[in-house]
């Protein structure tokens, strides 16, 4: 039987009028969102893995510039905020518009995990939000390179002094992240950012999960260890 109510017409690119699918969020279609963003996207291509360095693009409140590094999920770029007129890093899920609730739910975790922490160990979160659809998060730009890729560029073990001084510095920004009940899960030399004045920083709590701290009094015990 027919209501009588005509049907809202379907959703369309902002860009080029292709038809949206429903999973799609925002305005712009994958192909339209990724020429957007990427200027060396070929049509089709949501996402490609090199980005033109002379190029930038917007994502919120930010410019994005070259590419940092990339994981599984995410990939981070060097940008500019606009309005503050200062460096940061913003980090993007890899399939952008076409990510599922579950990969949305996991990025705004990890820097729901990172915000809640504060601590000159650990990469400091500005904000998070939501652009045409792709969710990203900002955060401290570190000057620098992670441990991972230092220990490639050197092939040398770092000296006992400096390898003890770098690892207790780990250590008591780990223990920060304990004391508020998280845990990292994702530890490794990826995920420890030394800047160019060699303090390291712990990034990445993509695998982070809180925990209630008052059933692991051995978090709170130990604290007295570092001074």
């Amino acid at each position: 039987m027919n209501s009588g109510v005509t049907p809202p017409p379907p959703a369309t690119c902002s860009r080029c009028a292709a038809p949206l699918a429903p999973e799609v969020r925002g305005s712009l279609c994958p192909s339209c969102f990724g020429t957007n963003l990427f200027a060396d996207t070929t049509p089709g291509t949501v996402f490609n893995a090199a980005m033109n360095r002379e190029a930038f693009s917007r994502v919120g409140d930010y410019e994005l510039h070259e590419e940092l590094g990339r994981g599984g999920m995410g990939v981070v770029y060097r940008a500019r905020q606009i309005s503050l007129n200062r460096p940061a890093a913003v980090k993007l899920i890899l399939t952008g518009p076409l990510a599922s609730p579950a990969e949305r739910q996991r990025f705004l975790a990890e820097a729901e995990a990172a915000a809640a922490l504060d601590h000159p160990g650990i990469v400091s979160i500005y904000e998070a939000g939501e652009a045409d659809g792709q969710p990203y998060f900002a955060m401290q730009l570190i000057e620098g390179e992670s441990l991972a890729a230092r220990m490639r560029r050197t092939r040398v073990p770092l000296p006992p002094r400096a390898a003890a001084s770098l690892l207790l510095r780990m250590a008591q920004a780990v223990q920060h992240a304990h004391e508020r009940g998280f845990l990292h899960r994702d530890l490794k030399p990826a995920n420890i950012l030394v800047s160019s004045d060699g303090v390291p920083r712990v990034t990445d709590f993509g695998l982070a999960r809180h925990v209630d701290s008052e059933a692991h009094p051995l978090w709170s015990d130990c604290s007295s260890a570092w001074p």
